[in-house]
């Protein structure tokens, strides 16, 4: 592991603690951040990639966001999440209705998170998508 990647580790480690990140809430993010950012998953390396990328996203948030934004982007990203977890679960209510589309507020966070996902994209040779 390079010196670098060791550093910007322990740096956003100290950061999110610094702002009082909880690291509960950032699971959370890690957990539903799938639904709304996808990436093509193809064998064991790009699943692992995927997995970093998702998690390097969550936290750099953790970092970017005040404690009451991170936590609303949490909330959004939840309630999204649960919408589409019942859509894919009735699949003839979907046909009718069409999927679920993302609040306002959340696709605010994600746009905010642009750079951020770009940054992520980058350091863990991922190629998304919203």
């Amino acid at each position: 592991m390079s010196k670098s990647y060791i550093c910007s580790i322990v740096f956003l480690i100290a950061a999110m603690q610094s702002k009082g990140a909880n690291m509960g809430s950032i699971e959370k993010v890690v957990n539903n951040l799938p639904m709304i950012i996808h990436a093509d998953i193809y064998d064991e390396e790009s699943e692992i990639n995927y997995g970093n990328f998702i998690n390097c996203i969550a936290r750099k948030a953790a970092v970017k966001f005040s404690n009451q934004d991170y936590k609303v982007f949490g909330e959004e990203l939840n309630n999204f999440s649960t919408k589409a977890e019942k859509a894919m679960s009735d699949v003839e209510e979907m046909l009718k209705n069409g999927p679920p589309r993302p609040s306002r507020k959340l696709i605010a966070y994600i746009e905010a998170l642009q750079p951020t996902i770009e940054e992520c994209e980058e350091a863990h040779n991922i190629r998304a998508e919203f």
